[in-house]
């Protein structure tokens, strides 16, 4: 029984720990996209301004 224990506690861990690296890596994703929108929507206004 302490050994199922043990594997169950492993895998629960071991899954908590991917979720986790994951949420990060989703995370990373958003701030990068919104990096780019906001470097794109820059971008576009510039050139709204140039053409006014």
């Amino acid at each position: 029984a302490t050994i199922l224990l043990g594997i169950c506690g492993f895998v629960g861990f071991s899954g908590f720990i991917s979720a986790l690296w994951l949420f990060q890596e989703i995370q990373s994703d958003i701030v990068l996209l919104k990096d780019a929108t906001l470097a794109y929507g820059t971008k576009l206004d510039n050139q709204e301004v140039k053409r006014g």
